[in-house]
């Protein structure tokens, strides 16, 4: 049987008297979390988007004293190659480059798939992250405005992307049967959405704790392998399971996503595509005159169009959108006194 409600809020009020081990250096400061592996999509080449897109856009935008340590965890045999990929790089936070072996059993990360492997290391990563709060990334995402440890919250609670259950149907009835809850208990309410999400340390430890106490002997991680599952579907779970809710996020803007692009078909702003393309990116593909000047206007439109949000994102696996030329696009972002209308003719004229 599931351990007791009481049991576990009191469980979360000794936790948070004790500090939970966070520092008091940490207490105005949040984590960084990026698991990462160095080919996405296709081959698509995800240590170029770290270092020409995540972190330039940290570098430009966040307030570096807000954040005690960026975690960038990967697999064990290319924990070098990103930190030789760093040595040269203008570093605006602490990172620390992990193993995932420092956080998952080797039998874990055998048994599993990669996509599975990053879930549960967003969440295992809680074991080590000293701070109160840790904002999970992808390596597509990038950072349009300025962003400080109290950006994370609308009032004291985190402010956070929402949205229906039915968007990702599976990942909620795949996270419901693990957690034994019942679909009537999210069916009216949105629920929380995609990376970026900021969580609280001290739930995912309980959630774990939880987890581990269904498990049995073989612990958490080798429970949750031999399923489906999402790790913010069953942080959210837990959350509801336990009426803490409320307590803890905000749907109310600003939010972290604006002006996603995730696919051709499914922009969060949708008014910039008159055409539509295939979804998955196919290797010579190569986008017409007209969609490369759209995609341009929506890149801009992260910059130009963000008072309710901080990041945005272009999905690495879009029709014929290298890294290479979105790093092109993004650049003059980055540049001291950038502004979103400062604009290049000459990058404008580049191609997809």
């Amino acid at each position: 049987p599931w351990p007791t409600m009481a049991m576990q809020v009191c469980h979360w009020s000794q936790a948070e008297k004790m500090g939970m081990g966070i520092s008091m250096n940490a207490q105005k400061q949040f984590t960084l979390v990026l698991p990462f592996k160095l080919s996405g999509y296709h081959g698509a080449n995800e240590l170029l988007r770290l270092t020409d897109i995540l972190l330039p856009s940290l570098d430009k935008f966040l307030d570096s004293n807000a954040v005690h340590t960026f975690f960038i965890v990967c697999k064990d045999d290319e924990v070098q190659i990103v930190k030789e990929a760093l040595s040269g790089q203008k570093i605006p936070v602490n990172i620390e480059v992990r193993s995932e072996n420092t956080l998952l059993k080797p039998e874990t990360i055998a048994n599993t798939k990669g996509w599975y492997i990053q879930q549960l290391i967003k969440l295992g990563v809680a074991r080590v992250v000293a701070t109160e709060y840790y904002l999970v990334l992808d390596a597509d995402c990038f950072l349009t405005r300025y962003f400080t440890y109290t950006n994370l919250f609308h009032g004291d609670k985190l402010i956070t992307n929402t949205e229906s259950w039915t968007v990702h149907k599976d990942w909620w009835l795949n996270s419901l049967n693990i957690m034994e809850m019942s679909l009537e208990e999210i069916s009216n309410n949105a629920v929380i959405a995609a990376t970026p999400q900021s969580l609280k340390t001290g739930v995912v430890l309980e959630l774990l704790d939880l987890l581990d106490h269904k498990a049995g002997r073989v612990g958490w991680e080798a429970y949750l392998s031999e399923r489906k599952f999402t790790e913010f579907s069953l942080y959210w779970l837990f959350l509801i399971r336990n009426n803490l809710t409320h307590l803890y996020h905000s749907g109310n803007s600003p939010v972290l996503l604006g002006n996603a692009l995730w696919n051709l078909h499914h922009p969060q702003n949708p008014g910039f595509f008159a055409r539509l393309l295939p979804k998955r990116f196919r290797p010579g593909v190569t986008l017409s005159e007209e969609n490369t000047r759209l995609i341009r206007q929506h890149v801009d439109a992260c910059f130009q169009h963000n008072g309710d949000s901080f990041f945005s994102l272009v999905q690495s696996n879009i029709n014929g959108i290298s890294v290479e030329w979105l790093s092109a696009q993004l650049q003059k972002y980055w540049r001291p006194n950038a502004s979103a209308q400062d604009t290049d003719a000459g990058e404008n004229r580049s191609s997809c």
